[in-house]
């Protein structure tokens, strides 16, 4: 949201993804705004000389040719051969699927190198994405925070965007402290995932990331 975009401008963030394609066109002027494309995509709209963050292979085919290109980790890149087809189709940066383990990352490196690899190392995870509207089914009041609750009481937070239902797991993925040894290994991009954060939140978590160099 706007809060965490100006506090991610405020720290001087190298490179900002942003979901919501009206900020979005608010803001990307600015040579570091990216738009973040949904994963879910049956309606390619137009876009031509802009910067992309993408998570799945149809748009990277339509979009590839007249824009720069990076890659989310909805791709499930997991191994080299994944990395040497993403290089040679020309994404800008390709950012490694979550499941891969630091040994696994370590694998990947020494068969493909760590050149213009991403990790993400912090945000609230998708857990799954639908085309079935939940909130407007049950209230006309869309606008305000909404969550699923389990057996175990463990709250699943909704976003409604781009006329999709997002629902996102329980707890935050963490691994920040991992970053010396994936710098270790190489990595020099790292990236964070906003979700309900606010602004001093959003700056703190920022400020722990740049704690490791």
């Amino acid at each position: 949201n706007k809060d965490q975009l100006e506090a991610c401008l405020k720290e001087n963030v190298d490179n900002i993804y942003i979901s919501n394609e009206e900020l979005y066109n608010e803001y990307k002027s600015k040579e570091n705004i990216y738009l973040r494309l949904d994963r879910v995509n049956d309606n390619y709209k137009d876009h031509s000389d802009e910067k992309l963050l993408i998570g799945e292979l149809g748009s990277i085919n339509k979009y590839i040719d007249t824009n720069e290109i990076i890659g989310d980790y909805y791709l499930n890149v997991v191994n080299g051969y994944s990395i040497s087809f993403l290089r040679k189709l020309g994404l800008r940066r390709i950012t490694l699927s979550i499941e891969n383990t630091i040994d696994r990352i370590k694998d990947i490196i020494s068969s493909v190198g760590s050149k213009n690899l991403e990790v993400l190392v912090y945000g609230r995870l998708e857990a799954m994405v639908t085309k079935y509207d939940i909130i407007s089914m049950l209230t006309d009041n869309t606008n305000a925070n909404y969550h699923l609750k389990d057996r175990n009481n463990a709250t699943y937070p909704l976003l409604r965007e781009n006329n999709l239902t997002h629902i996102f797991y329980y707890k935050n993925y963490d691994i920040l402290d991992n970053i010396p040894e994936l710098k270790k290994l190489g990595i020099t991009n790292y990236q964070i995932q906003l979700l309900d954060e606010d602004y001093n939140e959003t700056v703190n978590i920022i400020k722990k990331l740049k704690s490791f160099f």
